[in-house]
């Protein structure tokens, strides 16, 4: 059962704040003040602009590769919803949860960490695990979600394999947009969890320019994970799954975020934004069923903090003809503490990994066009990552009061990426007669990662490779249907959690890890209609030198390590259907 009371309390303060914006120009005034004869009889018809309503979801090919946009709007029954959430409710994207408890996205076969999260041009996923959780990121503040699957293009930032899912919550916003009311959501489930939350937006109109402002606050307790009916399958080991009642063991979680954010737009189209949100975490690790050493941990402290700083100019025109610039800055910090248990009742703590994450983004763009029918673009990313943990033992036999002499070290990575890329629209060239449905792209990026702190263990040379795209479009003679494909290229770099990281004593380190290539090609069409948007794509890629994990046998006993396989290899077809019936 869920109970979400977002719709009438929208609709109540919207109409409360029109009532008061009437109130507010007229109160005290005559008619004459403002224009109007007192004897003039107003008609009761009145002529109204065309509203449309977007469907929640809505399909459209970027650069030859199918993009899938989602509106936040459009989550139905989720209170104060996260980026998790979303996702499972989006066609084509498969989101799991690991074995730290983490939710990670899965596309087109490809992983979390070959995956980008980006949120107002700064990625999330560039850090000490170049990956982020889902189930943390709340899309309270946020106007849209990108899920572009493939390569789109060479702009987005280095590690990008198999797609990024881009949040917009100031790059995009309009200053001829609507602000939103205050509004207050609220949940329960079959579980008893609770979630409560509250979001409003201000719009301030200026003389030079508009400025609107953004808040909100949310409250997530889950005390569990149901667990299914298995019936006669073997499940594995049954003391790891149940806790009390019918949830899983050690799955409970307390989440409480809050989110401020500003975007000024001036009248001549320049804009300047800043987004900032922070989260604090309790949650437990539910254990593998399947492993005979499973993880007995817990996270009694987590928290993030992300502050973003953009801005912007307008298509300005040149001497050489358009274009526009971006510039953001992004930190990103947290802190979290594991503690390790010897059995599943938690009540025999045996060791303990206290970490600090900071992550500073520099990113520029900039577009100019080329002629009148192509543009040039350019970015360059920029990430300066630094991870501090503090690791503590207890004997595994009995309790010993005073942990051993804990082990501190510091590690960083450097990564960057330059990218280029050209776009061109042409007539068509399947022999019918029209200007500019082609549309063509191609794109070349340089990259490169280096590790100056590799803490107590060998330094990771210095690691470089490029990646291109090309992408082409164009439209039918129907103007209904448009073809899209691309081929591309690109690597990715290991971070530091998989090159040095033992996750306490789970693991061997391997300093030695090289970069995952990816070569992937796609084909597909989107037909478009009013009532109908239909998606088809049919994928073939190629994964060399894939990071996996392996067994390896040690004095310490067996543990796992990451490793280069020689290739693995992708392919499918996806069909995606978004349509309305009636009202």
């Amino acid at each position: 059962m869920k109970l979400n009371y977002k719709l009438g309390m929208q609709a109540s303060c919207l109409l409360l704040a029109i009532q008061l914006v009437g109130v507010g120009d007229l109160r005290g005034q005559r008619p004459d003040s403002i224009g109007v004869d007192s004897t003039q009889t107003f008609p009761q018809v009145f002529l109204m602009e065309e509203l449309t309503v977007l469907p929640g979801q809505r399909m459209t090919a970027v650069g030859g590769v199918g993009v899938l946009e989602l509106s936040v709007d459009s989550i139905s029954g989720l209170p104060i919803p996260t980026l998790e959430q979303a996702l499972r409710k989006a066609p084509l994207v498969r989101v799991r949860r690991n074995s730290r408890g983490e939710a990670q996205p899965n596309l087109r076969g490809g992983r979390d960490r070959q995956v980008a999260i980006i949120m107002d041009g700064i990625p999330l996923t560039l850090g000490w695990d170049h990956r982020t959780d889902l189930s943390i990121i709340p899309l309270t503040s946020a106007e849209s979600v990108s899920v572009i699957r493939g390569l789109s293009s060479v702009l987005h930032g280095p590690n990008v394999l198999a797609g990024s899912i881009e949040i917009d919550v100031s790059g995009g916003v309009s200053k001829e947009r609507f602000p939103k009311p205050v509004t207050v959501s609220m949940g329960v489930d079959h579980v008893g969890s609770r979630v409560i939350g509250s979001s409003g937006e201000k719009l301030l109109e200026l003389s030079s320019g508009a400025l609107l402002l953004k808040i909100g606050v949310g409250s997530r307790d889950r005390p569990g994970f149901s667990i299914p009916d298995f019936g006669d399958r073997p499940i594995g080991r049954t003391g790891m799954l149940h806790g009390d009642g019918n949830l899983r063991l050690n799955s409970d979680s307390k989440h409480v975020d809050g989110f401020l954010s500003a975007r000024y737009s001036n009248n001549e189209g320049g804009w300047a934004s800043i987004v900032a949100s922070g989260s604090d975490l309790e949650r437990g690790v539910a254990p593998e069923i399947h492993e005979e050493n499973p993880r007995l941990w817990r996270y009694p402290d987590q928290k993030r903090g992300v502050l973003i700083i953009s801005s912007g100019s307008s298509r300005r025109q040149t001497k050489w003809g358009s274009g526009e610039v971006e510039v953001s800055a992004g930190i990103d910090r947290g802190s979290f503490e594991i503690q390790q248990f010897q059995t599943a009742q938690y009540d025999h703590q045996i060791g303990r990994e206290n970490g600090r994450d900071q992550t500073i983004t520099l990113r520029s763009m900039g577009k100019h066009s080329v002629g009148s029918k192509a543009e040039y673009s350019a970015a360059l990313t920029y990430a300066d990552i630094s991870h501090s943990e503090r690791v503590s033992k207890r004997s595994a036999g009995y309790l010993v009061k005073r942990p051993s002499f804990p082990q501190i070290n510091n590690y960083r990575q450097r990564i960057w990426s330059l990218g280029n890329e050209i776009e061109r629209t042409f007539g068509s060239f399947l022999g019918w007669d029209a200007s500019e449905t082609t549309q063509a792209s191609f794109g070349l990026t340089v990259d490169g990662a280096d590790t100056p702190n590799p803490g107590d263990k060998p330094a990771l040379k210095r690691l470089s490779d490029w990646g291109g795209r090309l992408g082409l479009s164009t439209y039918l003679p129907s103007s209904e249907v448009r073809l899209h494909g691309g081929l591309s290229r690109r690597a990715r770099f290991p971070s530091l959690r998989e090159l040095y990281s033992d996750a306490l004593g789970r693991f061997l380190a391997n300093p030695e890890l090289k970069s995952e290539k990816l070569v992937g090609s796609e084909l597909g069409f989107t037909w478009s209609r009013p009532s109908l948007n239909l998606q088809t794509v049919s994928f073939y890629q190629v994964l060399y030198d894939a990071i996996v994990r392996v067994n390896v046998d040690t004095f310490g006993g067996r543990k796992r390590q990451r490793v280069n396989k020689d290739k693995i290899k992708s392919a499918g077809i996806e069909i995606v259907a978004i349509g309305e019936v009636g009202r």
